[in-house]
C-alpha cells in the first residue's frame, strides 16, 4: 500500500513538472493521417527569429549614386544649347560705351540704350528700337549685327519703299538749332549704289541731304542749320534712308554741335527766283554724258528726283551750260519729279510760278506737256481747261510750261499733303514715251 502511495505521488509530481515547462506554448497537433505531430509554430513566433527588425542598410553608397548621376545630368545640361528665353534671360554684361565728346550730341555708338541691345535681335521697330532717340519710318524690318567699328550696327532689311528706314528723334536730343549748326555723319553700308538721304520725318518732307554712295562701306557728312531742321516737319524727325530699295546697315550716326553756319539760300536769278535749274550748282557741275540710271544723274541736286526708272543724259544747253535730256521712258510718268519742298517756299504767304522749257523731236498729235501732282490724283496745275490735261504739242518743237504754285492748286491736284512737297514734269498722252530735253525750270516768288 506504502509502495503505491509513493508511485502516485511521483506520477502527479511529474505531470505538474510537465505542465510547467509547456506553459504558454500552443499544443501540439496531429497529423490526422499519420498521427505524428505537427509543429503549427507561425514564423513571427519562431523562437529563432530576431526579437527586432534588422537595420537598414548603409546607404552611403546610393548617395554616392545619386551624385554621380546628377552630375551627369548638370553636364548635360552644360552641353545643351539654350532656349531663346534662356538667352533672354542671360543677356551679356552691359558692354562698354566709349567716352562721348563734349560736341557730340548724339552717336549710334555711345547710344547705351542702343548697344546694350543684343547682337542678332530682329523684329520690327518697336521690337528693336528701344532706345527714345530711334524710331522706325514705316515697316522695314530691323536686326542687331556686329559693328567692324566695335559693339554693335542696325541693319534695316526689307525695305517696301524708297522711304522706309529710320528716324532720329531730333527733339529728344534738346537741340538748339536757333544758336548751333549741326554737322550730322553717317557710316555704314549699302547693298545698292544710289543716293542716301536724310529727309524730314513729316510734311513736307523735304530733303536736307542727299549724297550719291555705291554699294558697300559709305560714309556721309552734312551740315543742318537751323532753317532745315525746322523744315523736317511737326514731329522734327530727321529721317534716314536711301532712294532705292536697298538693305541699309548703319555703324554710326553722329550728330555734332558746331558753330553757326548761315543757310545757303537756294540759287536766284533776281529777288524774286526762288529755284533756278540754269543756277543750280549741283546740277550744271556735272559732266556731260550718258548715266546708267537718273537716280546717278540727280545724286548731286536735291531739287530735282526720277520718278520712275528713265535714263539720263547731261547735253549741251543752245542757251548756255547744262542741259538734261529724258529718254528710255517706259511709261508717261517715268520722268522727272521737281522737288518744290526743298525750296523753302511760304505758301501760306505767297504764290509761285513754275515754268518749264525744253524741246522735243516728232512728237505724235496727242500728246501735252503737264506739270501735274506726283500722286494721285495726280491734277495739272497747267490744265488749260477742266478735262485734267496739260498743253498740247506735236511734231519737233520747243515747248514751255508754266503753272502757279500755291496752297489752293496743291489742294486740288495732290490729295495727300504729304506728297506735296514736289510737282512733276511730264510729256503725257500719245507721246508718253518719247524722249525730250529739258532747258531750264524756274520757280519765281509772285
Amino acid at each position: 500500500m506504502k509502495k503505491f502511495l509513493i508511485l502516485g505521488l511521483a506520477l502527479v509530481f511529474s505531470l505538474a513538472f510537465l505542465a510547467a515547462c509547456n506553459q504558454g506554448e500552443e499544443p501540439a497537433a496531429n497529423d490526422p493521417d499519420t498521427g505524428a505531430i505537427i509543429d503549427v509554430t507561425t514564423p513571427e513566433e519562431d523562437a529563432d527569429a530576431p526579437d527586432e527588425a534588422p537595420e537598414a542598410p548603409d546607404t552611403n553608397d546610393n548617395e554616392e549614386s545619386t551624385t554621380d548621376n546628377n552630375n551627369d545630368v548638370e553636364e548635360n545640361e552644360e552641353n545643351e544649347e539654350p532656349d531663346d528665353e534662356e538667352i533672354e534671360a542671360e543677356e551679356r554684361a552691359p558692354v562698354e560705351i566709349p567716352d562721348r565728346p563734349a560736341d557730340v550730341v548724339y552717336s549710334l555708338s555711345t547710344d547705351a540704350y542702343f548697344q546694350n541691345i543684343p547682337e542678332g535681335t530682329r523684329g520690327s521697330g518697336e521690337d528693336v528700337l528701344t532706345t527714345e532717340f530711334l524710331m522706325n519710318a514705316g515697316n522695314p524690318s530691323f536686326r542687331v549685327v556686329e559693328n567692324p567699328e566695335g559693339n554693335v550696327a542696325l541693319g534695316i532689311t526689307f525695305r517696301e519703299e524708297n522711304w522706309h528706314g529710320v528716324d532720329i528723334v531730333t527733339p529728344a536730343l534738346g537741340l538748339d538749332p536757333g544758336a548751333n549748326s549741326y554737322q550730322i555723319t553717317i557710316r555704314g553700308t549699302v547693298g545698292e549704289t544710289g543716293n542716301i538721304l536724310i529727309s524730314g520725318g513729316d510734311s513736307p518732307y523735304a530733303t536736307l541731304f542727299s549724297q550719291r554712295v555705291q554699294e558697300g562701306n559709305f560714309e556721309a557728312t552734312f551740315v543742318a542749320t537751323d532753317e532745315e531742321i525746322g523744315n523736317t516737319g511737326d514731329r522734327g524727325h530727321m529721317r534716314v534712308h536711301s532712294n532705292n530699295l536697298g538693305d541699309i546697315t548703319l555703324y554710326e550716326i553722329e550728330i555734332r554741335r558746331i558753330a553757326r553756319v548761315e543757310p545757303t539760300p537756294p540759287p536766284v536769278v533776281d529777288g524774286n527766283v526762288v529755284y533756278s535749274l540754269a543756277t543750280d550748282a549741283g546740277f550744271q557741275s556735272l559732266p556731260m554724258g550718258d548715266y546708267d540710271t537718273m537716280e546717278a544723274l540727280l545724286g548731286d541736286t536735291p531739287y530735282l528726283q526720277n520718278a520712275g526708272t528713265p535714263r539720263g543724259t547731261i547735253v549741251e544747253n543752245p542757251h548756255g551750260g547744262n542741259a538734261i535730256r529724258v529718254n528710255n521712258r517706259r511709261e508717261d510718268w517715268h520722268t522727272i519729279d521737281i522737288m518744290t519742298g526743298n525750296m523753302n517756299l511760304n505758301l501760306d504767304a505767297n504764290t509761285y510760278t513754275i515754268r518749264v522749257t525744253g524741246s522735243i523731236v516728232d512728237a505724235p498729235e496727242g500728246s501735252t506737256v503737264d506739270i501735274m501732282g506726283a500722286e494721285s490724283p495726280w491734277g495739272r496745275f497747267n490744265r488749260p481747261t477742266d478735262d485734267n490735261a496739260g498743253v498740247p504739242i506735236s511734231g519737233t518743237t520747243t515747248f514751255e510750261a508754266t503753272a502757279i504754285l500755291s496752297t489752293a492748286s496743291f489742294e486740288t491736284n495732290v490729295a495727300a499733303e504729304e506728297n506735296r512737297n514736289r510737282v512733276r514734269f511730264a510729256i503725257s498722252g500719245t507721246g508718253g514715251d518719247m524722249p525730250y530735253t529739258i532747258y531750264e525750270i524756274v520757280v519765281t516768288r509772285n
